[in-house]
């Protein structure tokens, strides 16, 4: 078996990603269709939960992975580096929905987008 580099690109999990990608759209695509209406088409693409369990799956193997090497590298886990790493990676684009999706409340067009009122 061959090892995985230390913190290398591990190309076989684009293939997992892909498989959960695909499990969710097609969830999506079948359950806002008129096929939801024929039991049997439904019941057999009703994969999205599998694909979102896919990514959790995915991400706790990342996660796990990443710090093995650290504590391989040197000695120990560093929590506080793990939640500024983390910080760093979701933090971002988390703002930029969060901007974009409420930035017309701040010019009184607090309905833009949404099915009901904010407030």
């Amino acid at each position: 078996m061959a090892k995985a580099p230390i913190g290398g690109y591990l190309p076989t999990l684009d293939g997992w990603r892909a498989i959960a990608i695909l499990a969710v759209l097609l969830d999506h695509a079948v359950g806002y269709s008129p096929l939801q209406s024929v039991p049997r088409v439904f019941a057999l693409t009703r994969v999205g939960p599998n694909g979102v369990s896919l990514f959790f799956a995915i991400s706790g193997f990342l996660i796990c992975s990443r710090l093995l090497e650290e504590e391989r590298a040197y000695g120990v886990i560093s929590l506080r580096g793990f939640y500024v790493r983390r910080a760093c990676r979701i933090l971002p684009p988390a703002g930029t929905v969060v901007c974009h999706r409420l930035g017309p409340c701040s010019r009184g067009m607090a309905n833009v987008g949404f099915s009901r009122p904010l407030v």
